[in-house]
C-alpha cells in the first residue's frame, strides 16, 4: 500500500460555504444532512488534512453559476428568493460552522480564508499573498513575477521597460497548452 502522507507533503483542502440547509422530518432546520455533516466533522477529526481553505460562495448578476440559478428554478423566474444556494446570513452561518469545526480540531487560522495544524501552513498561500514570485505548471495555472528581484525576466516577458511585475495565466485548453 502506498503511503500517501510523507513527512515532506502537505495536504490542503478547499471548502465552499454556499448555506445549504435541510429541514428534518421534525421540521428541524440542520446544516446539510445528517451524513454529510457527519463525514465533514470525522474527515476533520481524522487530522489527514494539514490545512483548509474555506471560501464563501458568492453569485453575482452576470456570473454563469448566478444565471444557471435563475434558468433551473422557476420561482425564481417570478422574483421569488433563489434557494439553490442559501441566503447570505445561511453562508455565514455555515462558514461560522466549519471554522469553529476547524479551529476545536486544532486548526490555527492563518489567513482570512485558511486554517492549518502547527507547521503545515500552505506555502503557496502566503507567497501569493507576499506577492513574491511563483511559476504556474499546467492549464490555467497562474505565475507572477517581481522584475525588481528578477530583472533578467522581464525581456523574456515583456517589452515594456517600465512594467514592475507581470501576472498572468495560462490557457485552459490543453491543446493549446501542450504547443
Amino acid at each position: 500500500m502506498v503511503d500517501l502522507k510523507t513527512d515532506n507533503s502537505v495536504f490542503n483542502f478547499d471548502f465552499i460555504a454556499f448555506g445549504k440547509f435541510n429541514t428534518t422530518k421534525k421540521g428541524e432546520r440542520i446544516l446539510r444532512d445528517t451524513y454529510k455533516r457527519d463525514f465533514l466533522v470525522d474527515f476533520v477529526s481524522s487530522y489527514f488534512a494539514d490545512g483548509f481553505s474555506l471560501y464563501t460562495l458568492e453569485l453575482f448578476p452576470g456570473s454563469t453559476r448566478y444565471h444557471q440559478q435563475i434558468l433551473s428554478h422557476s420561482h425564481a423566474k417570478d422574483g421569488l428568493p433563489l434557494r439553490k444556494y442559501g441566503s447570505d446570513d445561511d453562508v455565514y452561518a455555515e462558514f461560522g460552522f466549519i471554522k469553529t469545526l476547524l479551529q476545536e480540531n486544532g486548526y490555527r487560522r492563518y489567513e482570512l480564508s485558511n486554517f492549518a495544524l502547527a507547521g503545515k501552513a500552505s506555502i503557496h498561500n502566503n507567497v501569493y499573498r507576499n506577492m513574491e514570485n511563483y511559476i504556474g505548471i499546467g492549464t490555467s495555472a497562474s505565475s507572477f513575477i517581481d522584475f525588481t528581484t528578477l530583472p533578467d525576466l522581464r525581456r523574456h516577458i515583456t517589452t515594456d521597460e517600465s512594467c514592475r511585475a507581470a501576472r498572468w495565466t495560462n490557457t485552459k485548453v490543453i491543446t493549446d497548452y501542450m504547443k
